[in-house]
């Protein structure tokens, strides 16, 4: 591709967004931790991760969400060990890596790659009579009160709408502050924008933009394993004879079953 017209280290956080690392970002944070509104920080921010794409931020959330999950991919990713990255999330799935680094995925297609990599998803787009303002609000303190950390939410905006460079974006939701009603964005792109603080009001009309992609709104997701337990367990280091664990590029045994019915590839 030509080389860009401009370069850039960072962008300018918006001045009605307040960053984590401020004096009121900390405040806030602070405060969320005293009225235990911030229980989904904690895993998150142990797998916090950076897109490796300009595109990638819908796999770079899904990635870091099945971390903080403890969802065990069942397949080696380097040497002995079980981990999920961008790259893997590919190698196994029917969706051209080409078109996703030229154009990222849609919700349809997060919802499908989170599915087949042993997570269950509730994927919600806003809606005044079924997924109004004060359901998403309802989920957001739901799970980030939760002290089981079993589920985890991700919202997938309009940067535009929030004053920000750039179009669709996906990142994980860390925390919420009820007195002003705010909530914390671990932002995946974190070569433009460090973590910060933005009204759920306005992250919800966010939510409500329309994808050129799809022609239909962005939303929210509410990610789990898929057996309703997260798989982390201190005392078990899940040890397998290697031999019996293929590599990522061998993934899914049944996998050309599952591609012939996938519904991602067709987006």
């Amino acid at each position: 591709p030509p080389p860009p017209k401009w370069s850039f280290h960072k962008r300018t956080l918006p001045s009605h967004l307040t960053p984590l690392s401020s004096p009121r970002g900390k405040e806030l944070f602070f405060q969320s931790l005293a009225s235990n509104t911030a229980n989904s920080y904690f895993p998150l921010s142990e797998q916090f991760l950076t897109q490796s794409e300009p595109a990638y931020c819908g796999l770079a959330t899904l990635v870091m969400v099945l971390n903080s999950l403890s969802i065990d991919p069942n397949v080696r990713w380097k040497g002995g060990w079980r981990w999920f990255d961008e790259n893997m999330l590919l190698m196994g799935c029917c969706i051209d890596k080409k078109t996703v680094e030229e154009r990222g995925i849609v919700m349809e297609q997060f919802e499908s790659m989170g599915r087949c990599n042993g997570a269950k998803i509730e994927m919600k787009r806003p809606s005044p009579k079924v997924f109004s303002e004060n359901k998403f609000r309802d989920d957001v303190t739901a799970i980030v009160r939760n002290s089981s950390q079993e589920t985890l939410l991700i919202s997938s905006y309009a940067r535009s709408a929030l004053g920000q460079t750039g179009c669709g974006h996906f990142s994980p939701i860390a925390a919420y502050h009820e007195q002003s009603d705010q909530v914390l964005i671990l932002d995946v792109a974190r070569f433009k924008y460090a973590p910060y603080w933005v009204s759920l009001k306005e992250l919800y009309v966010a939510m409500t933009c329309i994808d050129d992609a799809t022609g239909m709104s962005r939303g929210w997701f509410l990610v789990s394993p898929s057996n309703n337990k997260r798989g982390v367990d201190e005392h078990d280091d899940k040890m397998r004879p290697g031999e019996v664990v293929n590599w990522g590029e061998e993934r899914c045994p049944i996998g050309k079953i599952k591609v012939s019915f996938c519904k991602a590839r067709d987006l």
